[in-house]
């Protein structure tokens, strides 16, 4: 398969992009985060994407990254998640995986 077939829509307020198998995604407040939110609440580099058969998200921020209301270190993402970044009412980072 090819990395195309493996891609992760994500979504943060009104910035989106997806995002190819291959591609480390770094979300954060400040470069070189790919997708920056500007949130106090947010770390400098609050978590990472990546696939390695699944999409995983690695939780690095000092608020924490909550789903499902509970803070998260690792997290596997199979189906459509969303994601609160900085506090459990923080913004929201929605994750959508396409595995063809």
């Amino acid at each position: 398969m090819t990395s195309a077939e493996h891609s992760l829509d994500v979504r943060a307020g009104d910035q989106r992009l997806t995002v190819a198998s291959g591609t480390t995604l770094v979300v954060g407040r400040e470069n070189p985060s790919v997708l920056m939110l500007t949130s106090p609440l947010i770390s400098r580099r609050h978590l990472i994407l990546w696939f390695d058969g699944v999409w995983r998200v690695r939780a690095e921020g000092a608020n924490g990254t909550y789903c499902n209301g509970e803070r998260i270190e690792r997290l596997e993402v199979r189906y459509a998640t969303v994601l609160r970044l900085g506090d459990v009412a923080g913004p929201e980072l929605e994750l959508v995986p396409h595995i063809r």
